[in-house]
């Protein structure tokens, strides 16, 4: 229903330091080691990351709203 449509607001931009600062309570002081913006969604912003010590892909979403 939603193809095609582009994008209202520029994605959230945010440094790995950034990244580490909010995320910091979720993984128990292990550092996220590197992330990648994933160029997916109409107004949230999405980073896949990698975290120290945790062979697993972890996706962070933004919310824009609500």
């Amino acid at each position: 229903m939603k193809e095609g449509w582009e994008r209202t607001e520029q994605p959230l931009e945010l440094s790995l330091e950034e990244l580490n600062q909010i995320a910091a309570p979720a993984f128990h002081g292990r550092e996220i080691l590197s992330s990648r913006r994933i160029g997916v969604g109409l107004s949230n912003s999405n980073y896949k990351i990698q975290v120290e010590g945790d062979g697993r892909p972890y996706v962070l979403r933004f919310f824009r709203r609500g």
